[in-house]
């Protein structure tokens, strides 16, 4: 994402804050949306993954940028895939049992961290991989330089 916005916009430190605000007023506005039915920036939303998708055609990256395009798409057809459609299926369980599925989904969330270590990282040497990813094993905190 971040090459997309270096690469397709025009980058102005004078408004950054600005932008930054915006940002973060639009996200509120969504994540207090029912996130049971599709967003009211559902046509902006479209369009930004569209251009995601041509852009990460010409592109290498080391996952598959196509196939996340392909689940945020899912994600914006049928809001009931959301994490928070999901989440919200929860409600009526017991606490043990609501704690058991967010562990499980936060557990779901760092597998695919421990099993795709390179994202992110590939500008360290495998070795360097490796020991972040057996700090990460081991629940330790891990800088990145």
């Amino acid at each position: 994402m971040f090459a997309y916005f270096v690469a397709k916009q025009p980058f102005d430190l004078s408004n950054a804050d600005q932008e930054i605000r915006e940002a973060q007023q639009l996200n509120e506005h969504v994540a207090l949306e029912d996130p049971l039915e599709s967003c009211e920036y559902q046509d902006k939303a479209n369009e930004l993954i569209r251009n995601l998708q041509r852009f990460s055609a010409d592109i290498v990256v080391p996952f598959s940028a196509q196939q996340l395009c392909f689940k945020m798409q899912e994600r914006l057809d049928n809001p009931a895939l959301t994490p928070s459609a999901r989440m919200t299926t929860w409600t009526d369980a017991t606490a043990d049992r609501l704690l058991d599925l967010l562990v499980k989904f936060a557990k779901g969330y760092q597998d695919d961290l421990i099993h795709n270590p390179t994202i992110g990282f590939e500008n360290l040497s495998p070795v360097e991989q490796r020991a972040i990813l057996e700090k990460l094993r081991q629940g330790q905190n891990v800088e990145i330089k």
